[in-house]
């Protein structure tokens, strides 16, 4: 691609829009990057890169930023319902960087979009424009037309090698150029939040991840030592009328749950702090057409589980 002047549209400035820009911009492309916000945020908290995401993330050189923002658990510690200790504690560490030759980390969603953004302001031939209103993308044969208009009110016109929709789960890309199906509720909800590292420190190990199992609902904890706070996600499945009504301050767990040690210190370290997540996720038949593509959960946003949410993002 190095020195065809060919020039790529990508629409979304997150995980998957800017790792994109990075590994094309290496190539040689001129990459322009759409954002509808006016800097850089991701919402959530934290995330897992397991090997096979750092590994991509390493080839793009960054190892180093990204080794000093994370944490690289010993271990995943797994309880079942109502157990006072862990059934079984899976190693992680160097166990796991020696077989991947990758670790497995984890860290806040915001310091990976920080990482990549960073990273991309190092390459001329990136360009990322904040605040843009709307775009327009027409594919034929001579290419790929793309007008955007631009934050200061301006309309930008510009033919383009391709164009992909890296706009999440809702993808404007999807939904309207490629005219794919909307996402769809997966059966699922999430509350999440993030803690001061020690809040959880006589519940849970404070070096490695923990993962509770409960009738109907599971947990995942682990420490963002960056950030000096822990991570705590919490899935449950959900009756759709419900999961879209209206949203809930806290968990509502099942009486048969209230037992359980672990829970009930989570519930109520975390009272009042915890963010609703409905979990959709989407099945389309086609992710390019013509010189328009997809990418991330644009494409396939799928359930976040086995530590593959941030690496299929």
């Amino acid at each position: 691609m190095s020195g065809t002047g060919r020039t790529i549209y990508i629409a979304g400035a997150g995980i998957a829009g800017l790792t994109l820009a990075l590994a094309l911009a290496k190539f040689g492309a001129h990459v322009v990057v759409l954002e509808r916000n006016k800097q850089v945020q991701e919402v959530g908290a934290g995330l897992q890169l397991s090997p096979n995401a750092r590994k991509a993330l390493n080839q793009l050189g960054l190892d180093k930023p990204l080794h000093a923002r994370s944490f690289e658990p010993a271990g995943i510690d797994v309880y079942p319902f109502r157990a006072g200790k862990p059934l079984v504690t899976m190693q992680l560490g160097e166990a796991v960087t020696s077989r991947f030759t990758a670790p497995y980390a984890v860290m806040h969603r915001a310091d990976l979009v920080d990482v990549l953004y960073r990273a991309c302001k190092r390459f001329a031939n990136i360009d990322i424009l904040f605040g843009v209103r709307a775009y327009d993308v027409v594919s034929h044969a001579r290419g790929t037309s793309v007008t955007v208009d631009e934050a200061d009110g301006k309309s930008r016109n510009a033919r383009a090698h391709a164009f992909v929709g890296a706009d999440g789960m809702a993808s404007p890309t999807r939904t309207g150029i490629l005219q794919g199906p909307p996402a769809t509720y997966s059966g699922y909800v999430a509350w999440r939040t993030t803690l001061p590292i020690d809040a959880l420190k006589d519940a849970i190990a404070g070096d490695r991840t923990t993962l509770l199992f409960g009738p109907g609902y599971h947990a995942v904890c682990y420490p963002l030592p960056y950030r000096d706070r822990i991570n705590i996600a919490l899935f449950a499945r959900e009756k759709e009328e419900r999961a879209f009504g209206r949203p809930p301050t806290a968990p509502t767990i099942p009486w048969a749950m209230l037992p359980s040690p672990q829970f009930q210190a989570i519930l109520k370290a975390a009272e009042g702090s915890w963010g609703y997540w409905i979990m959709s996720t989407v099945k389309a038949e086609r992710w390019h057409h013509g010189g328009v593509g997809l990418i991330g959960d644009a494409a396939h946003a799928m359930l976040p589980f086995q530590a593959q949410g941030a690496a299929m993002a």
